[in-house]
């Protein structure tokens, strides 16, 4: 399974990272074949943040390379 190893919660949406400083659940308005990967197109239902965690931060020098 996908989620096998990872601390996970049950939400209403499905599941969620328990680490993770924040989530949205949406549900799936379309998928689209574009060869490999699809594409999805989601509506937000509900989101929250997860307590006082930090946020990841990344900040590039140049906006040309990562």
């Amino acid at each position: 399974m996908m989620f096998d190893g990872l601390d996970v919660e049950r939400v209403d949406a499905g599941m969620a990272l328990k680490a993770s400083a924040a989530d949205l659940q949406c549900s799936i308005v379309e998928e689209v074949d574009t060869g490999d990967p699809w594409r999805y197109s989601a509506e937000v239902q509900d989101g929250a943040t997860c307590g006082a965690r930090a946020s990841y931060k990344h900040i590039r020098k140049s906006g040309l390379h990562y």
